[in-house]
């Protein structure tokens, strides 16, 4: 951990208000959110092949991975409208999947120190 790091308090689960792209941040927020609704947790303990393409492989049913998608392409977040390519659908889900596999503690840390911010530039 760096020593910019050692002076940041982290913010409680699910708050990307640090992240300062508002598309990350909202992309971030809204499939949290939409997780959390839909009870879906449970999902990324399990092995996800695609969450981009159906897969046979994979122990997600169908139909949730399909109201996931469908609740992601529909939810707004003020006056932004979500809406999603495979790619950023998936980039999103893995970085979902990622907080819920290696905790909240560890994502912030992690994208504090991948993007040198500063105590400063939070608010």
């Amino acid at each position: 951990m760096s020593s910019s790091q050692q002076n940041l308090m982290v913010p409680v689960f699910g708050d990307f208000s640090f992240i300062k792209d508002k598309l990350t941040r909202d992309s971030l927020d809204n499939a949290m959110s939409i997780v959390k609704e839909c009870e879906a947790q449970w999902i990324f303990n399990h092995p996800i092949i695609s969450f981009a393409y159906e897969s046979v492989d994979s122990s997600v049913p169908s139909e949730l991975a399909n109201k996931i998608l469908d609740r992601m392409t529909k939810i707004g977040s003020h006056e932004m409208l979500m809406s999603h390519s495979a790619a950023s659908y998936g980039i999103t889900m893995r970085t979902i999947q990622s907080i819920y596999r290696d905790g909240w503690d560890n994502f912030y840390n992690s994208y504090i120190d991948k993007n040198k911010l500063s105590q400063d530039n939070l608010q």
